[in-house]
C-alpha cells in the first residue's frame, strides 16, 4: 500500500496523493511552497499536473524545503504498521507539517 500526503483547503476541498505521484516540490514565488502531482483527472498530454500552493513565511523558501523534504523522507521509511498519511496541510483546523506553511491553495490538472 502506498503512503499518502493530504492536502484539506476548506470543508468541501481535500485531496489524498500517493506519495508516489509526488512530481517536484519548488519554490518560484516568494512565500509560496509548491506541490506538484501527477492529474487526478488524467490530462493527455504529459504536462497536465495538481498543484497544492501552500503559502509560507516570507524568505524561508530554502529552509522550509529543507524541512519539508526531511519530514517526507521520514514518513516514506515508516514501516507497514506505522502511519500511512501524513498531513502536508489542514486549512480548518491549522495543522501543518511545518511551522512556515501558514495556507493553501489547490488546482487540479493545471
Amino acid at each position: 500500500m502506498d503512503k499518502f500526503l493530504i492536502f484539506v483547503g476548506a470543508a468541501d476541498d481535500m485531496s489524498a496523493y500517493p506519495l508516489s505521484r509526488l512530481l517536484a516540490i519548488d519554490c518560484v514565488a516568494d512565500g509560496v511552497l509548491n506541490f506538484r502531482f501527477e492529474s487526478s483527472i488524467g490530462g493527455g498530454t504529459g504536462a497536465e499536473h495538481d498543484l497544492q500552493a501552500c503559502t509560507i513565511t516570507a524568505d524561508s523558501e530554502f529552509a522550509t524545503v529543507k524541512i519539508v523534504l526531511e519530514k517526507i523522507a521520514n514518513f516514506s521509511k515508516v514501516s507497514f504498521s506505522g502511519p500511512q498519511f501524513l498531513v502536508i496541510a489542514n486549512d480548518i483546523t491549522g495543522e501543518y507539517l511545518v511551522p512556515a506553511i501558514t495556507a493553501l491553495a489547490s488546482t487540479q490538472d493545471s
